[in-house]
């Protein structure tokens, strides 16, 4: 199947962020993931893993979390935010700009979206899936459980 692929930029709070969305064939709806990164950011690996979702049939979005911003001092901030606010810190608050941007498209399924995340972006998938009853599924590939551990409670399947 083939894909139609583009850098984009959203609103997220008062900052703007940016992302790669890669989008498959025929006009949808089609079910939409939020593609999360890992430590390394929005690379082309990342952005090859979101065409592979288009080309399965899914609007694919990943997010550039540390658009505009220092990686190591996002880092640190999100890693503190996993131990100490793991369900409420910026990483979460981004994810969900995300999602609401991406659920707007007229190619994607509002009813039919879920988040697929890689090490630091499957702790992040974790711990957003047990705040936003939004995400009907997730992926983390790697990644640690929220805290305190009853978040998880919630969590989509």
């Amino acid at each position: 199947m083939s894909t139609i692929s583009e850098t984009i930029s959203f609103p997220a709070g008062n900052h703007q962020l940016s992302g790669y969305l890669a989008l498959p064939e025929g006009n949808g709806p089609h079910p939409a993931l939020v593609v999360i990164h890992e430590a390394y950011g929005l690379n082309d690996n990342i952005r090859g893993i979101a065409r592979k979702y288009a080309e399965a049939g899914y609007a694919a979005l990943a997010v550039d979390l540390f658009a505009g911003r220092n990686q190591m001092v996002c880092m640190f901030r999100f890693f503190g935010g996993m131990l100490w606010k793991s369900t409420d810190h910026g990483g979460i608050h981004d994810l969900r700009a995300a999602l609401d941007w991406l659920a707007t498209r007229s190619e994607v399924d509002p009813q039919r979206l879920g988040a697929v995340g890689y090490c630091l972006g499957g702790s992040l998938a974790v711990a957003w899936s047990c705040v936003d009853q939004r995400l009907k599924a997730i992926a983390p590939h790697y990644g640690m459980n929220p805290r305190p551990l009853e978040a998880v409670r919630r969590a989509c399947p």
